[in-house]
């Protein structure tokens, strides 16, 4: 798996297809290892109102509501009832009860309490900036 990223529609995009189980098999090689910086913490914590399907999620997270089709960073809040789809949340993002948020990339510790919908062309990808609060 090759992805050039070079504007933030490329950005979106490649971590989007990621999604794609044979397309990560490809990143993810045992022959190429990938080496990271560690970050221990809990698992996810996945609630009885939680309904996720087709994403990425990455440990500490606490999630109550839906996620389709979505990468999640570390340390992510979704609240229940909030509603994710086709999404790059990054690490501390935290959205809010009946939220509903789509073909958004969410910077670091952004926070999605206020406005109940957010949603973007599927074409042209939505931008929120680190640590805004919507």
């Amino acid at each position: 798996f090759v992805a050039c990223v070079n504007d933030f529609k490329s950005y979106f995009n490649a971590n989007i297809d990621l999604l794609d189980y044979d397309k990560a098999m490809d990143l993810f090689n045992s022959d190429w290892p990938i080496y990271t910086r560690t970050n221990d913490s809990a698992p996810t914590h996945y609630f009885e109102s939680a309904d996720v399907k087709n994403s990425v999620i990455s440990n500490g997270r606490s999630i109550e509501g839906t996620v389709e089709h979505s990468v999640m960073g570390r340390g992510c809040q979704i609240e229940e009832g909030a509603v994710v789809k086709n999404c790059v949340v990054l690490s501390g993002v935290k959205i809010g009860k009946g939220v509903h948020v789509e073909n958004m990339v969410i910077d670091r510790n952004a926070k999605l309490i206020h406005t109940p919908e957010i949603i973007a062309d599927p074409g042209h990808p939505g931008y929120i900036k680190r640590g805004d609060t919507l």
